[in-house]
Order: structure tokens, then sequence, then C-alpha cells
């Protein structure tokens, strides 16, 4: 209950915004992802740069991956997600490296990718495959870089991390998880 409360009042949030930005002249009729949308495309670029690396990162986003994925210092990235945040179109944990960033509601994460062209997407799945796969160690789970390096259209390395992921399957006893992506990376052509 509380969660779509959150979800709708988001909404009705949006709109309201919207409805007080907006001309007289404008129709009636809104439609809250193109209202949400309006508002992203009119972001500066590195705030709108950050915000589509968070919706495209799907629960990996610390700030420290963020900041990386986006070439940003942490001065900088505090700047971007502190505009975001006053927007509501990004929460974050807290202040720390490891904190995470979320997108502020679902609606928010819809709209980028549906809006979001496919050369834009590409580049920020790379560009969050980088920065999970230079964070590396035991923080960064394996099939987290398969689906980021796949959607970046690296079939070679989207292979190569299926089999690291099934071997830490394997390690984990998740036996059916390992033969899946074993299966993932014979399809994506690994050995």
């Amino acid at each position: 209950y509380a969660k779509a409360y959150s979800q709708t009042g988001g909404a009705v949030e949006e709109l309201a915004r919207h409805v007080g930005d907006a001309p007289r002249s404008e129709p009636d009729a809104l439609e809250l992802d193109e209202v949400l949308w309006q508002r992203i495309a009119a972001l500066p670029p590195t705030p709108r740069h950050v915000l589509e690396l968070v919706c495209t990162a799907s629960g990996q986003s610390t700030r420290a991956r963020i900041a990386h994925a986006a070439g940003l210092d942490e001065q900088a990235l505090f700047e971007a997600t502190r505009s975001l945040r006053a927007a509501h179109l990004v929460r974050a944990t807290g202040l720390r490296r490891d904190d995470t960033l979320e997108p502020y509601h679902d609606r928010v994460r819809d709209a980028v990718e549906r809006h979001l062209d496919p050369r834009r997407r590409r580049l920020c799945h790379q560009r969050l495959a980088r920065a999970l796969a230079e964070d590396g160690g035991a923080r960064v789970a394996p099939h987290a870089l398969v689906g980021h390096t796949l959607a970046a259209g690296d079939q070679a390395g989207a292979a190569k991390h299926a089999e690291e992921a099934a071997k830490h399957a394997r390690a984990a006893t998740a036996f059916d998880r390992a033969a899946d992506f074993y299966r993932m990376a014979l399809d994506l052509g690994g050995h």
C-alpha cells in the first residue's frame, strides 16, 4: 500500500508541478510520461546524463560507480544529484561513495527508458560495464557485468563475464544458475 501511495503521490505531484509551470493555453489532457520527459529533456547535460545512467543501472548504481561512468569527480556528481533530488527525479541513500542512487519512482525510469535513443542507451551500458569492471573485487557480482556488457553490444565481453558469473554461481552451489550462465556464455561464443 505504501509503495502504491508513494508512486501515485509522485504522479499527482508531477502533474501538479506541470500544470503550475505550463502556459494556460495547453490542453487539459496530460500524459504523465510526457510531462516527465519534458522535464528530463530540459535538464542541463550533466544532470541528464547522470539520470540516464541511474535509470539504466537498474540497482547497481552506487555514487562512486555513477561518478566513474559519467566521468565526474565527487563534487560534480554532488551538484548534479542535488539538482536531480530537488527536481524529484533521483533518490539518494546518503553522500558516501557506496551509497546508492536510484530513480525517484518507477515512472522516471520508464520515461527515460522509453525515450532514450538506442545509441545513447548502448553508451550508458558501456560506461556502466566499464565502471563495474574497474570496481572489481567481491563487491561486484559478475552477473551484473553480463547484462550491461551485452546491452553495450559486446558479445565477446558478455561471454567472458557470463563464464565468470557461472564460476561464481557454481562456487556458491547455485548449480542451476551456473548452468544458465554457462549456456549463455556458449550462446555468445564463449569457450
